[in-house]
């Protein structure tokens, strides 16, 4: 794995960017009291990390939704959590959501279709960079899943 040195907050800003551009009907947030964050990580997985959880939050909130990234350090870790207002993940599903070909894929709010692998993947991706995914969810109140990855 690669691990060149980056700027945590400019990689989300710039993700974000990218994503807003193509969902103008969501309101986007990246909310953080740090003015710098520079760590030596593996970029590209990070950047599926993110990319694919804010995705998700895309698909499973509705028009002028709130998807909101919050970032916070400690002093060998950092933790991302990404939230939305969406639809969230119904109490049977949450036990299987990070299991490899799993049934809990569920199509997103426009059609759009799961193959039920994404957040396997992400998991394995957050392992293998030594960190930690879990989240939080209310049925029709929205989710928030977190990162816990380490500095280094």
């Amino acid at each position: 794995m690669r691990k060149p040195r980056f700027h945590v907050i400019d990689r989300i800003n710039a993700i974000l960017e990218t994503l807003k551009q193509t969902n103008k009907d969501k309101v986007f947030r990246l909310v953080t009291h740090l003015q710098n964050l520079n760590i030596s990580s593996d970029t590209v997985k990070f950047f599926q990390i993110i990319q694919n959880i804010v995705s998700n939050a895309i698909k499973f909130t509705p028009e002028d939704g709130e998807i909101e990234i919050v970032l916070n350090e400690a002093d060998d870790h950092y933790i991302i959590s990404i939230s939305d207002n969406g639809i969230g993940i119904p109490d049977h599903l949450k036990p299987f959501i990070f299991d490899r070909r799993t049934s809990a894929g569920r199509a997103g709010l426009r059609g759009d279709k799961s193959n039920g692998v994404g957040l396997s993947i992400i998991k394995r991706l957050v392992e293998i960079m030594e960190g930690q995914i879990w989240f939080e969810s209310t049925e029709n109140v929205g989710t928030t899943f977190y990162v816990k990855l380490p500095k280094e």
